[in-house]
């Protein structure tokens, strides 16, 4: 509707159309932006709980290792 020269749409209409279509892409590009973000802190959060359970099995192989000698 934004693009074709059509008479059932009055030019007042059209040019709210088109600022409804730059809202919506505005928003598109925030909400891609907000997913990336969340997907990289759900990353990092995974990260720092594989670190996490790498330490825990460090200490329990040493405990497990000193317990059996």
């Amino acid at each position: 509707m934004q693009r074709s020269e059509q008479l059932l749409i009055r030019d007042d209409l059209q040019l709210f159309l088109r600022d409804f279509y730059d809202h919506i892409i505005r928003v598109i590009d925030q909400v891609e932006a907000y997913r990336d973000t969340v997907s990289s802190m759900v990353d990092q959060y995974l990260g720092y709980s594989s670190l996490r359970m790498n330490e825990v099995m460090r200490v329990l192989t040493a405990i497990s290792t000193f317990s059996f000698r």
